[in-house]
C-alpha cells in the first residue's frame, strides 16, 4: 500500500491522496514510545493513578510531536469535538459555581477535574495511539488483567492467608483490596467477562497434542479467582449487573465459537446446569443472603414523607438519598447544582447524620451528573456513550473488529451502564480510566480506517 499524505478527513473516513511520508523513522521511534505508554497505562490503570498518569502524559506529548504528521485530522473527529465541548461547558459551569459560592471553589474543582477524563478525551488518545501502533487490543487487555490480579495478589495477607479468606467468606470483612468495594466488583465482573468471551485463545491450540492443558488451567484459575473476588466486593450492583450481563454474551460466544449446533447446545445446557448449581449455592451463603436481603419496613419508611430519617442502613438509606436528590435537581433541572455541592447537600438534608460513613455522591452516577451538571451535563455523557456503541457496531457490521472482542467491548459498557444506576463507576480512582481503556480500544477502529497507516503497524487487523 503507498503512503499516505496526512490531508485525509477522519469524519468521512477518506483517506488523503498519495504523497511522501516524513520523518520515517522519527514516526517509528514515536510509535514504540507510545507502545511503551500504552503497555504502562493499561498495567496501571487498576493499580496506581499516579503511574497511570505518567502513561496518559507520555501519550499527549507524543500526540503532540506528531501532530505535524497525522495528528491534524483528528480535529474533525466527533469524539474529540464533544469532549472539548463538555471541557468548556465543564469549565464555565465550575467557575459560576465558584462565583455562586467562593469558599466551596475548591469542592467544586476537586470534583469536577476527573470528568474529563471519565472517557471523552482519554477515549480519543488511547483510540488514536492504538491505531498508530501494531499492538493487538487484545495485549492490553491482557496487561489490565495482569495489573489488577498484581494488585489483589499485593493486597493478600500471605503470612496469614487463611484467616484473611475466612472473614471473607464469612461476610465479616468486605474484600476491597484497595478499591472501593464497587469498582472491584465491576472490574472483577469484566474481568470475568472477558475470561469467557476469549476462552478460544485458553481453551483452542491447533496442531500441539494436549497442547489446552496448560491453557485450560489458567483459565480455570482465573475464573475461579475473579468470580470469587466478585463475590468478595459484595457488591450488590456489580452482582446485579453481572447477572444480566454475562449470561447472554456467553451464549453469544458459544454461538459464534462452536460451529455445531448439536456442540452448542451441549455446552449451553452444561454451563446453564452448572450456572444454577453455583447460584443455589451462593445463594444459600451468610454472605449473600445478607446482601441481597431488603428490609420492607425500612424501604417503606424511606419512601415515606412522614419518616425522612427512619432508614438508616442499606437500601433504605439509599432511597433516602435520592429521594433527596429529586427535591433539589428539580429546582435547577438544566445547569445542575455545580460541582462540589453533594457531601453538603446529604449533610443538610441529615442523610449523612444515619449512617456511620459521610456520603459524598449519591450513590448513582447518573444522579451525580444530573445534579452537579443538569440535563446538558447529563445530554453530553449520553453522547459519548452513543458515540461508543455506535462505534462498536459500525465496526462489527463492517468486520473489522473480532467477533469475541465485539462481544466483550459490548458487555463491558453495559456493565458500567447497569453498576452506575445504583454506584459510581463513572467516577472515582479508577473507573475513569477503565472506561478510556474499552472506548479507546473501540475508537481505535475508528482511527485505524480514516488515518494513513504508521509506520510499523498492522494492516491486516
Amino acid at each position: 500500500m503507498p503512503p499516505q499524505d496526512e490531508t485525509n478527513v477522519l469524519a468521512t473516513g477518506r483517506l488523503g491522496a498519495p504523497g511522501p511520508l516524513r520523518h520515517p523513522t522519527l514516526q517509528r521511534r514515536l510509535n514504540y514510545l507510545a507502545m511503551f505508554a500504552l503497555f504502562w497505562f493499561a498495567f496501571f490503570s487498576s493499580m496506581d493513578v499516579a503511574r497511570a498518569n505518567q502513561g496518559l502524559l507520555l501519550l499527549i506529548v507524543l500526540a503532540a510531536l506528531r501532530y505535524r504528521y497525522d495528528l491534524r485530522p483528528l480535529i474533525h473527529d466527533r469524539m474529540l469535538q464533544l469532549s472539548m465541548a463538555f471541557l468548556i461547558y465543564l469549565t464555565l459551569r465550575t467557575l459560576w459555581t465558584a462565583v455562586e459560592s467562593p469558599a466551596g471553589a475548591f469542592a467544586a474543582w476537586d470534583e469536577a477535574n476527573g470528568w474529563p477524563l471519565t472517557g471523552f478525551f482519554g477515549i480519543v488518545l488511547l483510540g488514536y495511539w492504538l491505531s498508530r501502533s501494531p499492538l493487538r487490543p487484545e495485549w492490553l487487555l491482557a496487561a489490565a488483567l495482569a495489573g489488577f490480579g498484581w494488585r489483589i495478589g499485593s493486597r493478600l495477607e500471605w503470612n496469614d492467608i487463611g484467616a484473611q479468606l475466612s472473614a471473607m467468606v464469612s461476610g465479616a470483612d468486605r474484600a476491597t483490596f484497595g478499591y472501593s468495594a464497587v469498582n472491584l466488583g465491576i472490574w472483577t465482573s469484566i474481568a470475568l467477562l472477558g475470561l469467557m468471551v476469549f476462552w478460544r485463545r485458553f481453551l483452542v491450540v491447533p496442531g500441539i497434542p494436549m497442547g489446552w492443558l496448560p491453557g485450560a488451567a489458567l483459565w480455570l484459575a482465573g475464573i475461579g479467582t475473579t468470580g470469587a473476588a466478585l463475590i468478595f466486593s459484595q457488591s450488590r450492583s456489580a452482582w446485579l449487573a453481572a447477572l444480566i450481563v454475562l449470561p447472554p454474551i456467553a451464549l453469544a460466544s458459544l454461538l459464534t465459537g462452536i460451529r455445531s449446533k448439536r456442540a452448542v447446545f451441549g455446552a449451553a445446557l452444561s454451563l446453564l446446569v452448572i450456572g444454577l448449581i453455583a447460584l443455589y449455592q451462593l445463594a444459600q451463603t451468610d454472605l449473600v443472603q445478607r446482601r441481597i436481603q431488603v428490609q420492607a419496613e425500612a424501604v417503606v419508611q424511606a419512601m415515606s414523607e412522614e419518616s425522612k430519617d427512619a432508614a438508616t442502613a442499606g437500601v433504605g438509606l439509599r432511597l433516602a438519598m435520592y429521594r433527596v436528590f429529586l427535591e433539589k435537581w428539580s429546582q435547577r433541572p438544566i445547569f445542575g447544582w455545580g460541582p462540589g455541592k453533594m457531601t453538603q447537600t446529604l449533610d443538610d438534608s441529615g442523610v449523612n447524620a444515619l449512617s456511620r460513613d459521610r456520603f459524598v455522591h449519591f450513590h448513582s452516577s447518573y444522579f451525580s451528573v444530573l445534579f452537579g451538571f443538569g440535563i446538558v451535563g447529563g445530554a453530553f455523557v449520553v453522547a459519548m456513550f452513543v458515540l461508543l456503541f455506535g462505534q462498536i457496531l459500525r465496526s462489527h457490521r463492517q468486520g473489522s473488529m473480532p467477533q469475541d472482542l465485539f462481544l466483550f467491548l459490548l458487555g463491558s459498557l453495559l456493565i458500567i451502564l447497569l453498576g452506575a444506576l445504583f454506584n459510581e463507576p463513572l467516577q472515582g480512582a479508577n473507573g475513569p480510566y477503565l472506561l478510556s481503556l474499552l472506548g479507546g480500544i473501540a475508537y481505535s477502529y475508528t482511527y485505524r480506517g480514516a488515518l494513513a497507516p504508521a509506520v510499523g503497524a498492522d494492516t491486516t487487523r
